[in-house]
């Protein structure tokens, strides 16, 4: 369902697969993504920061969290969750374009310079 973008079937599925098994860290997940879909940012952080409690190592978590809140203009916030998923998962591109944007209007450049880097290795 959310491959096909329908995004309320998906939260009905979601909502079915965590009644089920509460401490799911993936559904916890795939529901942020359904709950940002449907410009509902804090049903999503709610969710990211339970799938977090579960499993704190799940860089996809930190990473989705990240974008979340530099939406919300919450830069150090966002810097911190995304320096975190780029930790865990290594330098994936969806990490680190979130980091070029957050350090896009920074005056030291040097963080986006060693992430681009660190893509090019």
């Amino acid at each position: 369902l959310i491959a096909e973008q329908d995004w309320r079937g998906a939260r009905d599925a979601m909502d079915r697969a965590i009644e089920l098994q509460p401490q799911n860290e993936l559904a916890l997940i795939n529901r942020s993504v359904v709950w940002y879909h449907l410009k509902r940012p804090a049903d999503a952080l709610v969710d990211l920061n339970n799938a977090i409690a579960v499993k704190p190592e799940l860089g996809q978590a930190y990473l989705n969290r990240g974008v979340i809140l530099l939406e919300q203009g919450k830069r150090s916030e966002a810097e911190t969750d995304l320096s975190t998923a780029i930790a865990l998962m290594g330098p994936c591109k969806d990490a680190i374009h979130a980091r070029l944007k957050l350090f896009t209007g920074s005056v030291d450049h040097s963080p986006a310079l060693r992430d681009v880097a660190a893509i090019l290795e």
